[in-house]
């Protein structure tokens, strides 16, 4: 059908000290990368740092705020914001708010702040998995999150993106799987 789009998409890989303001390029390929992430909700994030992704967004997309153009109502949800905060009707008023505070910054050194958020998130480099986490005791198992790092393994809650537990992979006594249960004991 001509009104389908397919889009390949390849992951870049860099490693976290060759980032630099020297390499635009670089920079400008692991920014659209992070921000097709945090977007997607594929990197959670807390309110507070989706406001900052979003304002930064604005400052790189936009250029300085202006006050007669970018008045609530100009951001499209699904380009700016995870979807985790879609129906938040106070969202795009506090993302103005940062967006403002913004003026005079240059679009590589935005980007290089993004890319720098990005990394800072405990989310940063992590694969989630959608789990039913039961524990001892419990009659119903939980939504949770799993995520895998290099070093730890988080669970987090689905909506809120709160970590509920978080385990060195050095604490992992043992590990099992079968076709319908992986068990993980710390």
């Amino acid at each position: 059908v001509d009104s389908d789009v397919l889009m390949l998409k390849k992951r870049f890989f860099v490693d976290d000290a060759q980032i630099s303001r020297d390499d635009p390029v670089q920079l400008h390929l692991v920014y659209v990368q992070s921000k097709n992430n945090i977007v997607a909700g594929e990197m959670p994030c807390t309110r507070a740092e989706a406001v900052q992704f979003a304002a930064l967004q604005c400052q790189i997309d936009f250029g300085n705020h202006n006050p007669t153009l970018h008045k609530e109502g100009f951001l499209k949800p699904s380009d700016f914001i995870p979807p985790a905060f879609h129906k938040d009707k106070k969202f795009e008023s506090e993302v103005v708010a940062e967006y403002r505070k913004l003026v005079g910054m240059s679009e590589l050194n935005t980007k290089y702040r993004y890319v720098q958020l990005c990394r800072s998130l405990k989310t940063y480099g992590i694969t989630f998995f959608q789990v039913q986490q039961k524990d001892k005791g419990q009659k119903k198992p939980a939504n949770r999150l799993l995520g895998v790092t290099r070093d730890s393994i988080i669970f987090m809650e689905p909506q809120s993106k709160d970590i509920v537990k978080e385990y060195e992979l050095t604490h992992l006594k043992r590990w099992a799987a079968s076709p319908a249960s992986f068990t993980l004991d710390f």
